[in-house]
């Protein structure tokens, strides 16, 4: 079917039909495009871009982002939307560069955005002011497709992404999270689309020949602040690249000679993770080359005992290692080691408590001997200690004889004196009202669950009886998403 669709010059715009005129989107292969900018005029510059080149079953073939040097960015527009500043950006990829490996990278692929338009004008403007001829290829619209397939409040990134995958994005305004956050959407929508979704248009041009030789660079991924001391947590904020990239030289060697230190202790601090990203931002090291270095780092760490069976470890080793290979991100030590720790903890579990007494010391008289189990027993069931000698923080003693030497000791701390009975009564009546507090709190932990889901279900968006490709149109021309 020839293309007759709208366009602009180079991007041809296809859509998405329940009825099966050409193939199914899923086994087409797409790069989801994002970028920010400076701001939302014709004048204004892409301060940084990502592409995710994906399968519509899912797979991820590869990962490109790299922030870009344009004039000025802490005083832009957008400065506190895309929270860039001029330090960040500083001798990053120019437009000429990235547009070039997005060209490349795309080739042959359709080009997807979450309101192409926008990302559509700025990739025409930088590439016009490159001298650059944007190739013809299909392009689809992520907002547009769900506007004709979906009925919902509003079809913005979040809440579609929320309804694609049930969580909030956490990276937000970020080009390689919206990047990706496209791309997971787009694949839900081909997967649980009723009969499936085909494309309108088809074949898509011929790859550009002019991109086909454009060398791979160096990326300049965005400044990712540590949130915490596992260093997946920022890693998994780089591109995951397929495409080999040049690094600063010995950038991997530095890496790995500062991650030496760091976990020479088997600890990670944030200060130490923040430092490491900070290490790998500036020598353009991508996610893979990272799990690398993380696994290498580990193995290290490890010296001699990479020689005894994880099952032939101590139980306490097990949870050292576990610990530092969550924090190195080391998924397949993770695997291996995940499920010894959990039989450990399996094994030396004691038995439930409910812990409606924690915190109660309690004396029991030795001189009652075993006429006390009862209690000994139902402390131990409801987290409560027994006292090995008395103190003020006792709050009773427990006896069934006249006299002895621990009440005295008792009295003389000014504490209580009572029978077994009395013992039980205070001890049940104690459980009573914490059960009480803890059925209260389910309730209201209940009631906060539905309010959640009430809103959630707000923004959920569920498939139309019958698709309406007019509605794609009402998709808001050129503005951010």
């Amino acid at each position: 079917m020839a293309v007759r669709s709208t366009r602009a010059p180079g991007l041809v715009v296809t859509d998405l039909t329940r009825q099966p005129v050409g193939p199914d989107g899923r086994a087409v292969v797409y790069t989801a495009v994002d970028v920010e900018t400076t701001g939302l005029s014709d004048q204004d510059r892409i301060v940084e871009l990502a592409a995710v080149v994906f399968r519509g079953d899912g797979e991820i073939l590869d990962e490109y982002a790299t922030v870009v040097d344009p004039v000025t960015v802490s005083t832009s527009a957008t400065s506190g939307i895309h929270g860039l500043t001029d330090a960040h950006v500083a001798g990053a990829p120019r437009a000429d560069t990235v547009l070039a490996e997005l060209w490349r990278l795309s080739a042959g692929t359709v080009l997807v955005a979450h309101n192409l338009a926008f990302e559509q004008r700025f990739l025409t403007h930088e590439s016009l002011r490159a001298r650059m001829a944007v190739p013809e290829m299909l392009s689809l619209c992520t907002l547009r497709t769900g506007r004709a397939q979906l009925d919902g409040r509003t079809f913005k990134l979040g809440p579609l992404y929320k309804t694609a995958t049930g969580q909030w994005p956490d990276d937000g305004h970020t080009a390689l999270g919206d990047a990706r956050a496209t791309a997971d959407i787009l694949c839900w929508m081909l997967r649980q689309a009723p009969g499936g979704l085909y494309f309108r248009h088809w074949p898509p041009q011929a790859p550009d020949p002019r991109y086909a030789r454009v060398v791979p660079g160096k990326v300049a991924p965005r400044p990712t602040p540590a949130r915490s001391n596992e260093l997946a947590d920022f890693v998994k904020r780089f591109p995951r690249s397929r495409t080999p990239r040049p690094a600063t030289p010995d950038a991997e060697e530095h890496y790995l000679a500062l991650l030496g230190e760091v976990v020479a202790d088997e600890r990670i601090t944030v200060d130490e993770a923040a430092a490491l990203e900070s290490c790998a931002r500036a020598g353009g090291l991508t996610q893979v080359q990272l799990e690398n270095l993380h696994h290498r780092a580990f193995f290290l760490v490890l010296g001699d005992e990479v020689n005894i069976p994880p099952a032939d470890l101590t139980p306490v080793r097990r949870r050292e290692l576990l610990s530092l290979a969550t924090a190195l991100g080391a998924r397949p030590v993770i695997d291996a080691l995940s499920p010894l720790v959990k039989a450990d903890k399996a094994e030396a579990r004691k038995p439930a408590s409910t812990g409606y007494l924690r915190g109660w010391r309690i004396g029991l008289d030795p001189a009652s001997g075993y006429q006390l189990d009862h209690l000994r027993d139902l402390a131990q069931q409801h987290d409560a200690s027994v006292a090995k000698r008395l103190t003020k923080t006792v709050r009773f003693l427990a006896t069934t004889v006249a006299d002895s030497p621990d009440q005295a000791k008792a009295r003389e701390l000014g504490l209580m004196v009572i029978g077994l009975s009395e013992a039980v009564r205070l001890m049940d009546e104690a459980v009573r009202a914490a059960d009480l507090a803890e059925f209260e709190r389910r309730q209201e932990q209940a009631r906060w669950e539905a309010e959640r889901a009430e809103r959630d279900q707000f923004w959920r968006h569920t498939w139309k009886r019958v698709e309406d490709l007019a509605a794609a149109d009402q998709s808001f021309q050129g503005v951010a998403p």
